[in-house]
């Protein structure tokens, strides 16, 4: 594996560990939309907001099956037309209200482990978190 993906990898992990024990006040998603129409599937970036004011967001890498998490607020990409007739934009919703996510509030993070993917031909890394 790559020397600096695994480093990020080790990042992305320690950013988590530093929220376990904090309590999610918040969470968020980013979510696409087409000509006007919210995506039935595929949703974006979850923000997640601990108490102290800590907020991560995980977002799926490159690759398509690691997690990237971050130390920040969610960012929408800029909206833009695909041609005279098609419109790509995001916006962001509130999960606080919303099944499964709102069982979180509230909750504390327990712990954060890695998830090691054993395929062959595949040497990455996936994070996952457990607040309970």
């Amino acid at each position: 594996m790559d020397p600096a993906l695994l480093t990020k990898h080790a990042s992305d992990l320690e950013s988590l560990r530093r929220c376990v024990g904090l309590r999610v006040v918040g969470l968020a998603r980013c979510r696409y939309i087409f000509n006007g129409v919210p995506a039935a599937v595929g949703e974006g970036d979850l923000e997640l907001r601990f108490d102290g004011g800590r907020t991560i967001v995980l977002t799926v890498a490159s690759d398509g099956e690691s997690v990237v998490a971050e130390e920040r607020e969610l960012r929408l990409p800029p909206a833009f037309a695909l041609d005279d007739t098609s419109r790509c934009e995001w916006d962001q919703i509130d999960l606080s209200k919303e099944e499964p996510y709102a069982g979180f509030l509230d909750q504390h993070l327990q712990s954060v482990d890695a998830v090691v993917d054993h395929h062959a031909e595949i040497d990455h890394r996936s994070l996952i978190f457990v607040a309970t």
